[in-house]
């Protein structure tokens, strides 16, 4: 069984718009956080970055939260050095998600449900011919729109192949209960979703075909 650790936090939860976590981030993610114009983005963006470090720590309690240094490789993907563990994360304004694993690629992905983004340009944008013929037959559209989206999502960020310009490239089958990618891509890759708030979509791929381990846990704030 291969143990995902998946968590979340509503970045509204934290008190004083998440300034307590400033001090955890790194030179070059307070210089993100502080070239935020909104509020709301900044908090977003230190509960991510806060969250994913204490995260870690929990993993490892051998390295502080404040201290993880993270690299990047050819494409942005981010990653722990000399280390067996790997994550991703993915934030919104309403919802923050971190997943960690060890020596298994993963990506997650968080979505805010619009339905004015179910149509129209932002669809053809994400989705291939055969996917929007299905999103326009489906009974809950707006829900399956978002469904896909974030697992397309978290497997470009899984692959770490900056593939996100061409989400309509490649299709996903969705089964009940189970995903997979329709790209001719032979590696293993599991899919998980779920709908943590009425108003989000969370979805989370893992490079493994082995049986899978994973509860959304809330942060305590």
């Amino acid at each position: 069984m291969l143990e995902v650790s998946l968590w979340l936090l509503s970045p509204a939860s934290l008190p004083d718009a998440g300034q307590g976590w400033v001090h955890l981030l790194d030179a070059q993610e307070r210089s993100v956080y502080e070239r935020f114009r909104f509020a709301e983005d900044r908090r977003a963006y230190v509960a991510a970055h806060g969250l994913l470090r204490q995260a870690l720590t929990l993993r490892d309690p051998s390295t502080a939260a404040e201290a993880w240094r993270f690299a990047t490789g050819p494409q942005g993907k981010p990653f722990l050095p000399d280390s067996p563990l790997r994550f991703n994360l993915s934030h919104c304004r309403e919802l923050v998600a971190v997943a960690i694993a060890t020596e298994v690629e993963l990506g997650v992905d968080v979505e805010t449900i619009d339905e004015r983004h179910a149509t129209g340009d932002v669809a053809r944008c994400v989705y291939g011919p055969a996917e929007l013929e299905e999103l326009a037959a489906h009974p809950i559209r707006v829900e399956r729109f978002y469904e896909r989206w974030t697992l397309k999502e978290a497997w470009v960020k899984a692959t770490g192949e900056g593939l996100s310009d061409d989400l309509p490239g490649f299709e996903l089958r969705i089964e009940p209960g189970r995903a997979s990618v329709a790209r001719g891509d032979v590696r293993p890759w599991s899919f998980r979703w779920w709908t943590p708030r009425p108003d989000v979509k969370l979805a989370v791929c893992v490079g493994s075909s082995e049986a899978l381990e994973i509860t959304p846990r809330w942060w305590p704030t």
